[in-house]
């Protein structure tokens, strides 16, 4: 699994209710809701941590495999960019310019 840091998205709200993130995607009014551990995630690129450091923290609090970690950190993530919640620093920087 290829090491990366993602961003939130700017124009994004975000709650986290009884260990559960809700958000709201400005642009397109779309809400979405993420389980405990999709918003431990959350809570990892809000901190700015590389995928590799979420990863770690995963199997520390859940006593799962790395691998399965990887393979989940790696699904939301790549879910995520595809709503529009988070980028790539470089995409990030790109839709500025578009902006």
């Amino acid at each position: 699994m290829k090491s990366e840091r993602v961003r939130p998205v700017k124009k994004l709200a975000v709650r986290v209710i009884d260990s559960k993130a809700v958000m709201l995607t400005i642009a397109d009014s779309k809400l979405h809701r993420l389980n405990l551990t999709a918003t431990r995630i959350w809570q990892g690129i809000e901190a700015r941590k590389t995928s590799a450091e979420i990863v770690d923290e995963l199997c520390a609090e859940f006593a799962v495999s790395r691998e399965r970690a990887a393979v989940d950190v790696a699904a939301l993530l790549d879910l995520l960019r595809e709503r529009g919640i988070v980028a790539l620093p470089a995409e990030e920087a790109e839709g500025e310019e578009r902006s």
